[in-house]
Order: structure tokens, then C-alpha cells, then sequence
């Protein structure tokens, strides 16, 4: 792997995607602001169609860009997660237990609702697929995959205690938007880490309705701990 083959197989992909979305770097050609924290042109995707009528979807306006996690530049959700990961490192594991526990439960009780959504915005898949992929993120390993390892021998004792890493980025698939960035949050906080996700343009929207409505309710149920 040199420079001179990146640069060809960068160039490669660029031609195949085609030219950018009209509306430039964050518009979508009709004067709305993508809620996302990437601020790079949009891939053609093969629903291209269908998925320039996702910009006028129904539920756009009630995910205003910078409330509860939803950013237009990713400089600024990778700053606010940096923070909200110093105050997750004060939480104790029960608590972070409880955010867990809280999103699988949010997730769970919205699978009707956010599987018609997704399905409305991405123009892909089954509404049955995409319910049932929020109702068993109650399967998801939490806190209880991270246990604390003592061995002792004739040199001392060992310790393997797991510690958090810090902010992590994700890229969701088009194909189940809010059932990735949902598995990858319950993992990523279990563990002490908090997460920028950036979802595929054709499911951006339903991805930032799931964040916000998780944002929301973390912040009502730990306001005294914040």
C-alpha cells in the first residue's frame, strides 16, 4: 500500500459516486440543514430518488440541529461527546447500567414507531425487520460483560480491570440505521465511552430522531448528577 494506489483508489471511488448532491456542503437542495456531524457531500445511493423526498419527511422539524446530541459539524458533536464522556467517567457502573437499561427500554417501547419511520425515510427493507430489530436490543451485552479478572501466582497478583477508551466514532448502514447506533451506544456506554454517530445519508433523519429522544431522556433522569 503506497500513496500513488490511495490516491487512485480515492479517485475510483469519487467517480463512481458521481457528482455532489445539490444544496453544497450542508444544504439538501431545498434550504433545510442535514442534522449530522459530517459536513462532506452526500454519495449518490441507489435509492437517489426516493431519497431526495426524505428531505421534506414529516418528523424533520421536530429534530432541531444543535439540541440533544444533533450537530450539522462534526467539530461540535465531537466536542460535546468529549465532555459528556468526562461526566460518564464519574458515573458509577450501576448508573451507566441504568443508561443502558433506559435506551433498550426507549427502544423497545418506539420499535412501531421508529421501524415506520426508518422505513419511510431509507425506502428500504421490512417494517416487520426493522421493529424487530429494536425489540431485541434487550439482548445486547452491557455492563455485565465487564468483569474484573484477578489471578494470583508465585510472582504477585494480577489485576485486569476494563477502563473506558473516550469518544468513539460510528458509521451507520443505510439498511438499519437506528438499530446500529442504538447496539453501538449500549455497548460504547456499558463501557464508558460516549460516541459521534454519523448516519448514511438516506437514513439520517430517523437516526437523529432515535439520538435525540435518548439524549432526552438521559438528561432528565441524571440532572441531579450532571
Amino acid at each position: 500500500m503506497n500513496q500513488a494506489l490511495v490516491q487512485d483508489v480515492v479517485a475510483e471511488v469519487m467517480r463512481r459516486l458521481g457528482p455532489r448532491a445539490p444544496g453544497g456542503e450542508n444544504g439538501n437542495g431545498n434550504g433545510h440543514r442535514r442534522p449530522t456531524g459530517v459536513r462532506a457531500g452526500e454519495d449518490r445511493a441507489a435509492n437517489e430518488p426516493q431519497r431526495r423526498a426524505t428531505y421534506a419527511h414529516p418528523h424533520r422539524a421536530s429534530v432541531p440541529v444543535g439540541e440533544y446530541g444533533i450537530f450539522d459539524r462534526v467539530d461540535d458533536a465531537v466536542g460535546a461527546a468529549t465532555e459528556a464522556q468526562k461526566k460518564l467517567m464519574r458515573l458509577s457502573l450501576d448508573d451507566r447500567d441504568a443508561i443502558v437499561k433506559l435506551i433498550k427500554s426507549i427502544a423497545e417501547q418506539k420499535a412501531q414507531e421508529w421501524g415506520k419511520i426508518e422505513l419511510d425515510e431509507t425506502k428500504i427493507g421490512r417494517l416487520d425487520h426493522k421493529i424487530e430489530k429494536l425489540q431485541i436490543l434487550k439482548l445486547v451485552p452491557g455492563v455485565e460483560f465487564l468483569r474484573t479478572n484477578a489471578d494470583s501466582g508465585s510472582n504477585g497478583v494480577c489485576l485486569e480491570k476494563f477502563a473506558p477508551f473516550g469518544v468513539i466514532g460510528v458509521i451507520t448502514p443505510v439498511t438499519h440505521s437506528i438499530p446500529t447506533l442504538s447496539a453501538n451506544a449500549i455497548n460504547m456506554i456499558a463501557s464508558g465511552n460516549a460516541l459521534v454517530a454519523n448516519p448514511h445519508p438516506s437514513g439520517t433523519n430517523c437516526a437523529a430522531i432515535a439520538v435525540r429522544e435518548y439524549n432526552r431522556q438521559i438528561a432528565e433522569r441524571f440532572a441531579s448528577t450532571a
